[in-house]
């Protein structure tokens, strides 16, 4: 059918012809054409609800790198901390490891040791260290006590005074002071069931 014939049949359609065809077209575009939003509507409420889950991840994800981050740091604080725990309380330390510091330092200071003597091991009650006890005599100048106790403090160990006495020496001095006698315990601390006494007498 060509283009003229076609305008032809339609111009001679009857009015109620005319509204049935235009009924019809009607029906077609509306069931096939016609988007009256409602689609729209609901793809742009799924993305939104998209967007709003990856927005909710992105803030997961960096709370979990920030809290990894202030974990790290833990970590090296707490292992920087356990390097200091170790050393000034280490798993081995013996008598004769004690008695060798403080005859160290003794001598440091200048005094004169007449005698180091191991006390053993004990360990407190419910404790995870142990006591390692040392007594020490020797005889110096008030200065030279106060230096060899001074010089302890800098040692990478820790080490405690726990019983002192001090008394006059017999008639003697250096470089213008009595000499006194001074007789300690000292103890050293290590931690618990790792290491053996050395039992030096």
């Amino acid at each position: 059918m060509n283009k003229e014939a076609a305008i032809s049949r339609i111009n001679n359609l009857s009015l109620g012809q005319t509204w049935m065809v235009s009924l019809i077209l009607c029906a077609l575009y509306w069931g096939m054409m016609y988007d009256d939003g409602s689609k729209l509507e609901q793809q742009i409420k799924t993305n939104q609800t998209q967007i709003g889950q990856a927005q909710r991840d992105l803030q997961s994800m960096a709370q979990a790198e920030e809290d990894a981050k202030r974990y790290r740091k833990a970590m090296e604080q707490a292992g920087e901390r356990l390097d200091k725990i170790v050393k000034y309380v280490p798993a081995k330390l013996s008598d004769f490891d004690l008695m060798g510091i403080l005859s160290t330092e003794a001598k440091a200071a200048g005094a004169n040791i007449s005698n180091v003597t191991a006390k053993g091991v004990a360990k407190p009650s419910n404790a995870v260290y142990e006591e390692v006890s040392v007594d020490v005599i020797l005889e110096a100048s008030y200065t030279q006590v106060l230096l060899f106790l001074s010089y302890l403090t800098r040692t990478d160990k820790i080490i405690t005074l726990r019983q002192v006495n001090l008394s006059r020496t017999e008639e003697s001095s250096v470089d213008g002071e009595s000499l006194i006698k001074f007789q300690g315990i000292f103890v050293g601390y290590r931690y618990a069931g790792e290491a053996q006494s050395g039992g030096v007498n």
